[in-house]
């Protein structure tokens, strides 16, 4: 997610699965086509923002679904509502 999306190490970590969804123009990428950064860094003297970020390096995708379904579900705690 860092490498192959661009974001901070602060930012993935603030990620879940409610954060992943489809692209409608790159529909080839499924439910992995956006993610949806809620805590991303604001500007000087501000709080978070939020931004979305495509998916555009298919190998990204791919080991993104990878972690999904098969990493994750063996390491995850219980699911969390998602922050405001």
């Amino acid at each position: 997610m860092i490498y192959g999306r661009g974001l901070r190490a602060s930012e993935a970590s603030g990620l879940d699965l409610v954060d992943l969804y489809r692209n409608a123009k790159a529909p080839r990428f499924g439910r992995y086509g956006m993610v949806h950064v809620r805590k991303a860094k604001g500007t000087k003297g501000s709080g978070p923002r939020r931004r979305n970020v495509a998916s555009i390096m298919p190998w990204a995708v791919e080991a993104l679904e990878d972690y999904v379904v098969n990493v994750r579900p063996r390491t995850a705690s219980p699911p969390t509502p998602p922050c405001g």
